[in-house]
């Protein structure tokens, strides 16, 4: 499938006062397909949930909560900004994964700002107060008329790392049987998990005790039943179908799976129409994102070394992928440079 979008999110100009990040040292280019690595605590999640944040906010509009009526805000009857798999609104979705709103402010008091540029509305800014209350920036007046006829579209979807959102991402997939059958997202996403294990599957069914996986022998399996790997995978691959985001955001990337199915949902996710922000601690998906070099015809990727100093102040370097591949080659791991590159 050719990648016929340009990237969503072309630069992060700044974050400021968020979780436990003072500042970021300088804008932060995006790339249709960028990896995060760093140490523990070097703002990767930060990063990723300022995305979810800004993009979430402003376009994540009309998602159905309880998969039968639209959210509106009481003040002028707008669609709220909802996260998609577990239909709370933005904010709720952020509290829920941390101690409260406040908690998101550097400090536990002020204001965290967070401004991007788009490519449909050149520059937002996002202002999150201690209280909870949020401003949204634009730059331009068209900005405005283009914001208000977005509407009905998940154009971000978060993949936290958390096993209470696994089973978020299940009832989310039930309620949405009918349309993964309508468009063959249960056939689709069973051959291409077969292709990276030793079983053959033709399609994942909704029984009443969950998803099952059908053999070619017309025997079932339920997902419950399979490796964390591959119940991983075709959550994911099912929910991103589902929902065609414009940008995905994943945490803990390659938690659980195994180094083929790995490779699998990078490639997967290197032709999709979406533009991809992954965090990850592994040294294969830095190997394989080099093949993906050589093999795509068109591979717009980069990797984001991260490192927070004790002012929490967060740096970065972008690598681009000929560079990758000659770190690799001189029997480098790119983990280990976030210290010697002095980001």
């Amino acid at each position: 499938m050719p990648n016929k979008k340009r990237a969503y999110v072309d630069i992060i100009k700044e974050i400021s006062e968020f979780r436990g990040t003072k500042k970021i040292s300088r804008e932060l280019p995006l790339k249709k397909f960028n990896v995060l690595i760093g140490k523990n605590n070097s703002g990767k999640s930060t990063l990723l949930e300022a995305l979810l944040l800004t993009v979430g906010y402003m376009f994540n509009k009309g998602v159905i909560r309880d998969y039968s009526k639209k959210l509106f805000s009481e003040d002028n009857r707008r669609p709220l900004p909802i996260e998609p798999i577990t239909g709370d609104s933005i904010l709720k979705f952020l509290e829920n994964r941390h101690r409260n709103l406040q908690s998101l402010v550097y400090g536990y008091t002020g204001v965290s700002k967070i401004t991007v540029s788009l490519k449909m509305l050149d520059t937002l800014s996002i202002h999150l107060f201690h209280d909870g209350r949020v401003q949204v920036r634009l730059s331009t007046p068209r900005s405005q008329e283009i914001m208000d006829n977005v509407s009905s579209q998940v154009d971000v979807v978060y993949f936290p790392y958390d096993t209470s959102f696994i089973r978020t991402i299940d009832r989310f997939l039930e309620t949405s049987e009918v349309n993964i059958v309508k468009r063959k997202i249960h056939t689709k996403t069973a051959k291409l998990v077969s292709e990276n294990i030793d079983e053959n599957f033709t399609e994942i069914v909704l029984k009443k005790d969950g998803w099952y996986l059908r053999r070619d022998d017309a025997s079932y399996i339920h997902i419950d039943d399979v490796g964390d790997g591959l119940k991983k995978a075709i959550r994911t691959i099912m929910t991103v179908e589902l929902l065609n985001p414009s940008l995905i955001l994943w945490d803990d990337f390659d938690t659980s799976l195994h180094p083929s199915m790995i490779k699998m949902l990078l490639k997967w996710l290197a032709q999709g129409e979406w533009q991809v922000v992954l965090a990850t601690h592994s040294i294969d998906v830095l190997y394989y994102l080099a093949d993906l070099n050589e093999e795509l015809d068109e591979f717009d990727a980069q990797l984001i070394l991260l490192k927070k100093d004790q002012t929490d102040t967060l740096y970065h370097k972008e690598l681009n992928m000929d560079e990758l591949e000659d770190i690799l080659e001189a029997n480098l791991d790119p983990r280990m440079l976030v210290s010697e590159l002095k980001i």
